[in-house]
């Protein structure tokens, strides 16, 4: 599975994180999960203010899936618990872990068209946008 994984192209982190996923437990789809991200990014698409907005500018689209995510669905942080790591979790409860978060909000933006790099910091794990060369 994981040679798999790897020798695509350009794997996913949501690739890798569905597949955990599924081995924590084998009921978990991992393309029911991939599912489940392309209706939230279908949700920021059809939000009013995404209608509303610049579509090219990435500053709206983000605004837009940060609003969605956040405030309209109502995911957000939270350390204490382990199961909080796992990707179906993320989206059973809406509770979730930074890297597991960064891992849904990147999977939502690269589906509107913005990637987003990972980064990994002491302690701490953030996305960075790196606009591409005109």
């Amino acid at each position: 599975m994981w040679i798999k994984l790897l020798s695509k192209n350009d794997p996913y982190l949501e690739d890798g994180a569905a597949e955990i996923s599924h081995l924590s437990d084998p009921t978990v789809s991992v393309s029911s999960l991939k599912d489940q991200i392309d209706e939230i990014a279908d949700l920021v698409q059809r939000s009013a203010s995404f209608r509303e907005s610049r579509p090219n500018c990435v500053l709206d689209i983000i605004k837009n899936i940060n609003s969605v995510l956040y405030d309209d669905l109502g995911f957000f942080g939270d350390e204490s618990n382990f199961q909080n790591l796992y990707l179906h979790q993320l989206l059973k409860t809406k509770i979730g872990v930074p890297i597991t978060l960064s891992v849904l909000y990147q999977a939502v933006s690269r589906r509107l068209g913005v990637s987003l790099l990972p980064v990994g910091t002491p302690s701490h794990f953030m996305l960075k946008y790196v606009p591409s060369d005109p």
